[in-house]
């Protein structure tokens, strides 16, 4: 091999690699791609879907029949729904007539990884929201929020048996919305007060030219 032209020895070595090389890394791959995902996951993502398609479209009913009858839900205000007449209940409070909180909401969730699960009728879930808020008082702002849930498997169908939804109290949509408030509050009582003192100074001023 020494008395082959520098090339030609190139050439060489890159076919002994090829030829070596290349059957074992394909069986590699095959070997990564043979590792099957739990058939669970699918089922998962198929309540998922369910429950975001019915959440997006505000049906109630279909919301529900993804939830465990016992299901226990914390939002963001720290409010709990026990049972589907509790979250019926909220819902109807704030997203339906028209005494309702919420104008319109756009959500997005997002997924951190697959679900945690846990034998054969139990997972955990987990992930973070965005939310888009129009109160009907004329507020709008932006939430953003973690998420968890747990899901339970119940007559061979999968169900939500809690979800839990929490922000930062120190940086969030509502305190900020909050500090431009107090900040329109203070800046407008220091005008009044400004115009009330200019008012008072020109009366001294008149009184003491006459």
């Amino acid at each position: 091999m020494k008395h082959l032209p520098p090339r030609s020895r190139y050439n060489l070595l890159l076919a002994t690699f090829l030829v070596c090389c290349i059957p074992g890394l394909l069986e590699a791959q095959e070997s990564v791609e043979s590792v099957s995902e739990d058939p669970i996951h699918e089922e998962l993502r198929a309540l998922r879907k369910e429950v975001l398609d019915a959440f997006k479209k505000k049906d109630i009913d279909r919301l529900l029949e993804c939830l465990h009858e016992d299901v226990v839900i914390t939002l963001q205000n720290a409010e709990v729904c026990e049972g589907h007449e509790e979250v019926r209940a909220f819902h109807d409070r704030m997203s339906e007539g028209e005494d309702r909180s919420v104008q319109s909401q756009e959500t997005v969730f997002e997924v951190d990884d697959l679900s945690i699960i846990y034998g054969d009728d139990t997972a955990v879930a987990r992930g973070s929201i965005q939310d888009d808020f129009k109160l009907t008082a004329g507020m709008e702002f932006q939430l953003q929020s973690r998420w968890s849930a747990t899901l339970v498997k119940e007559d061979d169908r999968w169900l939500v048996a809690s979800f839990h939804a929490s922000t930062n109290m120190f940086e969030n949509g509502v305190s900020d919305l909050m500090l431009k408030w107090n900040a329109i509050k203070v800046g407008g009582i220091a005008l009044l007060a400004g115009i009330f003192i200019t008012v008072v100074v020109s009366k001294l001023r008149s009184r003491r030219s006459s």
